[in-house]
């Protein structure tokens, strides 16, 4: 039987070297391709270990979160405690500071009545 090109070429030898070299092509792609596959698996694998550290930075950050809110709540609380105490201590001293003040008064009339009652004394005197 007479051969018969596939395509345009002008005899078997011709087409048999094109598709040789076509495979030796095929052959160095797919050399590459699996190379190329292999740093991607690797990069992958890189990638996969940085998000896994990230994630446990996440959460460690987020316990972190949770640890100041924590915090920062019962400080709240203390302030409130404190400011609650300071009234109450605003009241007593008002209270004190009343009592000192009645006292004073008093203190300021039993001095008013001891003068009268030494000037009253210095005139008995006086007179005998």
């Amino acid at each position: 039987p007479k051969y018969t090109p596939l395509t345009q070429f002008t005899s078997p030898a011709t087409e048999v070297l094109l598709l040789k070299q076509q495979l030796a092509e095929a052959r160095q792609t797919c050399l590459k391709l699996e190379r190329q596959h292999g740093q991607d698996k690797t990069e992958m694998a890189k990638i996969h270990g940085s998000l896994q550290a990230l994630v446990k930075i996440q959460d460690h950050l987020g316990n972190e979160n949770k640890s100041i809110f924590n915090s920062v709540s019962t400080l709240e609380e203390e302030r409130d405690a404190f400011k609650e105490e300071a009234k109450r201590l605003g009241s007593e001293l008002i209270i004190v500071q009343e009592d000192i003040e009645l006292m004073n008064t008093a203190m300021s009339c039993c001095k008013d009545n001891l003068i009268i009652q030494l000037e009253e004394l210095v005139e008995q005197v006086k007179v005998n």
